[in-house]
């Protein structure tokens, strides 16, 4: 699933990681280490960036970044 993901979003710009779906089962570290794994064998030179609060996206252009992983 995570490759096919991949497949269909630009690369050349950043990935937008918000860990919202876990809290309380693995902390942000966790699950930024998962998903950079997931990252660096099937898209290496893509770059992540994580929130880990919602309200942090308010003021973001989401345009910015090729997906968005939740």
């Amino acid at each position: 699933m995570d490759n096919t993901f991949l497949k269909t979003i630009n690369t050349s710009k950043k990935l937008l990681y918000i860990p919202t779906a876990m809290i309380g089962s693995f902390t942000y570290e966790e699950c930024y280490a998962y998903l950079s794994g997931i990252i660096e064998n099937l898209a290496p030179d893509l770059s992540i960036e994580m929130v880990d609060e919602l309200e942090k996206l308010k003021n973001k252009d989401l345009f910015e970044y090729g997906g968005i992983y939740i």
